[in-house]
């Protein structure tokens, strides 16, 4: 495992609030333990931008990034944690609220996270990105 850089110490955890009850959908995960990561994790996506073909679910990236200009930056999200007993059990429902975090894990504690589900809190704060979304 390569260490080294900021998000050494960051976290991502998923949670539903289901009918006025929260319930933790992903564990609780060192980013750190990702399989591709820096390095690794550019690399791969470099390679795949430039490579990729479209075939099946794949869909050919450098068509993608030819069509929008070949843009200067891009957001790139790390893909989902193992699920919970839970998150195995459940699928997502119509007014399901999910919650996603990536928080330092030397600034918050994971009740810390659960508590800001439970109470709806999705303010901005250090050191911490907060996606939450209904599904409708």
């Amino acid at each position: 495992m390569m260490r080294g850089g900021i998000m050494d110490t960051y976290h991502i955890a998923s949670f539903i609030k289901r009918d006025g009850t929260t319930h933790m959908y992903g564990q609780d995960s060192a980013v750190i333990t990702y399989n591709y990561f820096y390095e690794k994790l550019k690399n791969w996506i470099i390679k795949k931008l430039n490579e990729q073909q479209d075939n099946g679910p794949l869909e050919d990236l450098s068509s993608h990034l030819k069509d929008c200009n070949y843009p200067s930056q891009m957001i790139i999200s790390i893909g989902a944690t193992s699920y919970t007993d839970f998150g195995e059990n459940n699928y997502l429902k119509i007014a399901d609220e999910c919650f996603v975090f990536i928080y330092d894990s030397n600034k918050y504690t994971l009740n810390e996270i659960e508590q800001f589900v439970v109470n709806d809190d999705t303010s901005k704060k250090e050191n911490i990105s907060i996606l939450k979304q209904t599904i409708i």
